[in-house]
């Protein structure tokens, strides 16, 4: 896909499943019909032409809407030979999800993502559409493939039907209609270990730990990211399982930070100090010092637990140089989008 999606909702019993698409699809948009959702982004008054401009356009099209609807409106302009972006119906309590149009450009491959996302079921509606379901080098959302480099080979293997084991725990992994065998050479590995992968097992991490960090004046950027990658393996995880770097609201300039959310390839978010301070009780290492000179009692456990939500847990307390802070807590599942805290600003 090229474009950005847009998100089609006509009733706002639909907005709640459309709002969680939206957050996590780069670039989407909301459009609604006029008088339904006030706060979308774009209104539209005739939805079959509303949606056949889009199509035309080659716009990814995701509708929280019967799926009749998408077809009346498509059924005109399709051709044999054209190519199309995909059109996608999900049903209003994200349940259902099937592509209709575009199965060989992503329409598949966009179904099961969100159907990950939702907790629902993709309908593949092409068996031409197989090797997009195999795309294993681009996993859903929350997920991060750790030797992208070895995809290649082991996706021709599985399109020829090669059989293939799967280790630990990824229910996208068991809805791709691989051939499973426990004794297969090939394997897809789902764990938040350290394991080095290779030209026939491909490992993915769930992205579920947020990495807390706090600096003082004059942090220097390597000297954050040396201590962060240390408490990484101290913990005994590996860096594809950092989904955020947490800190506190008025760092969100410091160029350390950034730096460090930069190298783990992770969003920086923020949160104010009473955020924070009410992450106190679950603190391993509080501080009257850091309470009297930030207003919280601590900001590398805080920033970690805040963002790893209620349920959230630390699995490595702080730990220290002589600029910097860092800890880590773990989710009880993928952190998908940045659903806690505010993004830095710039």
């Amino acid at each position: 896909m090229t474009a950005c999606p847009v998100v089609l909702v006509l009733t706002a019993d639909a907005l709640p499943v459309a709002r969680r698409i939206e957050a996590v699809l780069p670039g989407a948009s909301l459009h609604a019909l006029a008088g339904r959702i006030p706060e979308a982004d774009t209104q539209f008054s005739e939805t079959l032409d509303h949606v056949r401009s889009l199509f035309s356009a080659y716009v990814p099209i995701i509708g929280v809407c019967p799926a009749e609807l998408l077809i009346r409106a498509i059924a005109p302009l399709l051709e044999e030979g054209r190519g199309a972006s995909p059109v996608v119906a999900v049903s209003t309590d994200g349940q259902w999800v099937v592509p209709l149009v575009g199965c060989a450009h992503g329409g598949n491959d966009l179904a099961r993502h969100l159907a990950d996302l939702l907790g629902g079921q993709a309908a593949a509606t092409s068996e031409a559409a197989r090797g997009f379901t195999l795309a294993l080098d681009r996993p859903p959302p929350g997920w991060r493939l750790a030797n992208p480099q070895d995809a290649r080979p082991v996706m021709a293997e599985l399109l020829v039907g090669a059989p293939v084991r799967i280790e630990g725990d990824a229910p996208w992994l068991t809805r791709l209609g691989l051939t499973l065998d426990d004794g297969a050479e090939i394997s897809l590995c789902a764990t938040t270990e350290p394991v080095a992968g290779s030209a026939t097992c491909l490992v993915y991490h769930p992205c579920r730990v947020v990495l807390g960090a706090g600096t003082s004046r004059g942090c220097a950027p390597d000297e954050l990211i040396a201590l962060a990658m240390d408490a990484i393996a101290e913990a005994g995880i590996a860096a594809g399982t950092v989904a955020v770097v947490a800190t506190l609201e008025r760092k969100a300039d410091d160029p350390a930070l950034r730096a460090l959310a930069r190298h783990l390839g992770v969003p920086l978010r923020v949160f104010s100090a009473e955020e924070l301070e009410r992450e106190t009780p679950r603190l391993a290492n509080p501080s009257q010092t850091v309470f009297a000179e930030t207003g919280c009692h601590g900001v590398s456990e805080g920033a970690a637990l805040a963002g790893s939500g209620p349920h959230g847990v630390l699995i490595l307390d702080k730990r220290k140089n002589g600029r910097a802070t860092v800890a880590l807590a773990a989710a009880p599942g993928s952190l998908v989008g940045a659903e806690l805290g505010r993004p830095a600003e710039g």
